[in-house]
């Protein structure tokens, strides 16, 4: 907190941006919902990194790949992705994906 500041350390990051914050507890590991291309929703577990849901839910399985693809979130992060990419340079991941 004593490095808050709106738009650098703390959302929100830019335009229709739905990032939040929340407490972290080191024990604190549950589920997640999320939402499948079927609309259905099904539980992946909340410590589960983004990397590891996206291999595990999405790339093994056409339909979601194809929706995940589809979405305006996508290309919106994407360009977030290459923007911030351009300002942290070797510090940033090498991929949004």
């Amino acid at each position: 907190m004593s490095e808050y500041e709106a738009g650098v350390t703390a959302p929100p990051f830019h335009p229709w941006c739905r990032t939040t914050t929340v407490p972290y507890f080191e024990d604190n590991y549950g589920e997640r919902a999320a939402r499948g291309a079927d609309g259905e929703t099904y539980y992946v577990p909340s410590d589960m990194k983004y990397g590891d849901w996206k291999e595990t839910f999405v790339d093994s399985n056409p339909a979601e790949a194809a929706a995940y693809k589809g979405t305006r979130n996508y290309a919106a992060d994407k360009t977030i992705f290459d923007k911030y990419k351009a300002i942290y340079g070797k510090d940033f991941p090498n991929t949004v994906e």
